[in-house]
């Protein structure tokens, strides 16, 4: 068994909305899967995907509702 490297926990928004699903369901409770947003760390634990495409570049956020944060990825949308 390989440990899991520091560097790989955190989430690749360039991957598809699906790949992102199961990279934070893969990665909870333990180690965690984060990202960084204006130089602060976001710690995800629960998340889902949009039935929704974007023209804006991976990681964009996007307006949303209050209090979610929706993110354009590689292919789709997701909300945090």
């Amino acid at each position: 068994m390989r440990l899991i490297e520091k560097g790989k926990r955190q989430n690749r928004l360039v991957l598809s909305a699906e790949g992102i699903e199961a990279f934070i369901r893969g990665m909870n409770p333990w180690p965690g899967a984060f990202t960084f947003l204006d130089d602060k760390r976001l710690k995800f634990f629960n998340s889902h995907i949009l039935e929704m495409d974007s023209n804006e570049r991976p990681g964009t956020v996007l307006r949303g509702l209050p209090g979610e944060l929706r993110v354009a990825t590689g292919k789709g949308c997701y909300r945090f």
